[in-house]
């Protein structure tokens, strides 16, 4: 088997407008193009405040979800202390079942903390706190029915 038949390739989907204006029809163009060209994965990022406009990856990632129906779908990433790990696990499974279960997450730590207290956390502990994170979403999906 060579490379070409093994290699999964994601892209990024739209989800940064720069203009401002949110062009739904050119995303659901671009995603279902992409499926059909091969690519195996469609990703998104988190960026909450600040321009340019960017879509939210929760909602995102539930559009696309009804958009395509074989490529795994992707944020990379969570700024996880910025969440709260319940509401997070809850959508990102809500996510995957409305998919098929073709979710990716992605969950990072942050450059620094000093954004933290915009989002109601704060910056103190935030390593242990991202640990204590990533075991709650991992027991709410698997020790929890």
């Amino acid at each position: 088997m060579s490379i070409a038949q093994t290699t999964r390739i994601g892209i990024a989907s739209p989800h940064i407008f720069p203009g401002g204006k949110v062009d739904m029809d050119l995303v659901k163009r671009f995603v279902r193009r992409a499926e059909d060209l091969g690519y195996s994965s469609l990703w998104t990022q988190e960026r909450v405040i600040g321009k340019p406009t960017v879509l939210h990856p929760t909602t995102f990632l539930a559009y696309l979800a009804g958009q395509t129906r074989t490529a795994k779908l992707g944020v990379s990433v969570y700024v996880l202390p910025r969440h709260n790990p319940i509401h997070l696990a809850k959508a990102m499974a809500d996510i995957d079942q409305m998919s098929g279960g073709r979710l990716i997450l992605g969950v990072g730590l942050g450059n620094n903390g000093d954004e933290l207290p915009l989002y109601g956390s704060s910056p103190e502990r935030r390593v242990a706190r991202f640990n204590e994170q990533v075991a709650v979403i991992r027991a709410l999906w698997t020790e929890c029915t």
